[in-house]
């Protein structure tokens, strides 16, 4: 009895990891909308200011000097970041 209930956990535990592992959809690589991790250099104006001069906005409650989460509804925001020196 011990072994069948063992054998039914470890089945589960690995039939959930091989769902989380193969079933989980592949990343977007489009560059479409959505978050994007904006990263700026040390001597510039800072993430946030970048991310807010390429018409996005900002995610999360908090973020860090050179570097931040940002949402954007243009289809490419990387273009016009990389222009401003992110």
């Amino acid at each position: 009895m011990t072994a069948l209930l063992l054998a039914s956990v470890v089945c589960v535990l690995f039939g959930t990891g091989l769902l989380a592992v193969f079933g989980a959809a592949p990343p977007d690589r489009s560059g479409g909308s959505g978050v994007f991790l904006v990263i700026a250099p040390p001597w510039g104006k800072g993430a946030p200011a970048l991310v807010r001069l390429a018409g996005g906005r900002l995610v999360g409650p908090v973020s860090a000097p050179f570097g931040t989460l940002a949402a954007f509804d243009d289809p490419a925001p990387g273009a016009r970041l990389r222009r401003l020196g992110a």
